[in-house]
């Protein structure tokens, strides 16, 4: 709940607020038409050190632990779900990385653990990398999100060609033999998800992360509670939207009983999600293993979001305005969301039903 935070964090929300009402919202519509990356708002949003809020205090951070920061994401991604991703998939990684004596706090983007994300639990998904003289030659394919060429660096995540595990490499794009490749989703255009390519990358051995195995996990349980507090945001838009309709419609009576039930229900499975996702977070705060408990929440989140956002277009079929379609984008927003992340919880399925 966020009347429990500390008050600084609570002053830290109504200011992530009012940049989502008064900066984010007016334009999100017309960067996602154009597919084109917020850069300013970007700016914007790093001047305000969003990002780097989950990173310890001695290392530039804000300290604020990783339950308030999906509270932040969430809160953005009411307003702007490319960029709430965008900056939580951001600090995630950034958040492995940010405080070693080999790396600088460095602007960087999650490559194979990121939003194409969560397909982090896929291997068909990671590239592979094999020893070389002075370090590991990468090969394969890995989601990313390209930050519009912003990002200096890309965290990569990649299985070891021994067997032995997983590496964590800190790249600057444009090596030879690294490409990316936009990935044309019917949704999220601003977002510009893409496909890294690599093929014959060679990283030098000063540019892995020396616990690879460990490192690879905090960035997988991370990247899900960023991404499933954008899908909690979406969520919370579509209740938002739905619920103006619904007593835009009928302000003196009050919305119909089957209005007010799908309302009810739209609200309470996002609250569900939610807690679920900020139990994990809160846990994972406190040092507990939370590799299914960040799958599963993220698992909730994205069924919540397609449920939710579908329960509001009917809502808005009834009483919305016809010439309105933000409830449908954020349907479509949703079911890209959630396809992305279906891989991050098949595995967790297959353990928990008994398969090997």
């Amino acid at each position: 709940m966020v009347h429990l935070l500390p008050t600084e964090h609570r002053d830290l929300l109504e200011v992530v607020d009012a940049f989502g009402r008064h900066e984010l919202a007016p334009l999100a519509r017309a960067h996602e038409a154009a597919r084109r990356f917020p850069v300013e708002l970007w700016q914007q949003a790093s001047g305000m050190d969003l990002a780097s809020l989950p990173h310890r205090v001695e290392a530039g951070g804000g300290g604020v632990g990783w339950r308030t920061m999906t509270m932040v994401i969430e809160e953005l991604s009411r307003h702007f779900v490319s960029l709430g991703t965008a900056l939580g998939v951001h600090g995630a990684a950034s958040s492995v990385i940010v405080g070693r004596q080999s790396f600088e706090p460095i602007a960087s983007v999650v490559d194979g653990a990121s939003l194409a994300t969560s397909r982090i639990d896929a291997a068909p998904e990671r590239p592979v990398a094999t020893p070389v003289d002075g370090g590991h030659r990468l090969d394969g394919n890995a989601g990313t999100v390209a930050l519009s060429g912003l990002a200096e660096h890309h965290v990569v995540t990649a299985d070891l060609a021994d067997g032995l595990g997983l590496a964590v490499f800190v790249i600057d794009p444009g090596r030879p033999g690294h490409t990316l490749t936009s990935a044309q989703a019917p949704a999220l255009g601003s977002l510009q998800l893409a496909t890294s390519r690599y093929q014959g990358v060679h990283v030098p051995d000063h540019l892995q992360l020396a616990d690879g195995n460990a490192a690879a996990a905090r960035l997988r349980r991370r990247t899900r509670l960023m991404v499933g507090a954008a899908l909690v945001g979406l969520c919370q838009a579509a209740l938002d939207h739905a619920g103006f309709w619904a007593r835009a419609t009928a302000p003196v009576e009050g919305p119909s009983r089957a209005i007010n039930d799908r309302l009810a229900s739209i609200a309470t499975t996002g609250e569900a999600a939610r807690q679920l996702l900020r139990s994990a977070a809160d846990r994972h705060d406190h040092g507990f293993d939370v590799d299914d408990a960040t799958a599963m929440a993220l698992r909730c989140c994205a069924e919540a979001a397609v449920s939710t956002t579908t329960l509001a277009t009917e809502v808005h079929a009834v009483c919305g305005d016809p010439e309105d379609d933000t409830i449908a984008r954020y349907a479509t927003e949703a079911r890209v969301l959630a396809d992305l992340v279906d891989d991050a919880t098949a595995r967790l399925g297959a353990r928990l039903g008994g398969a090997t």
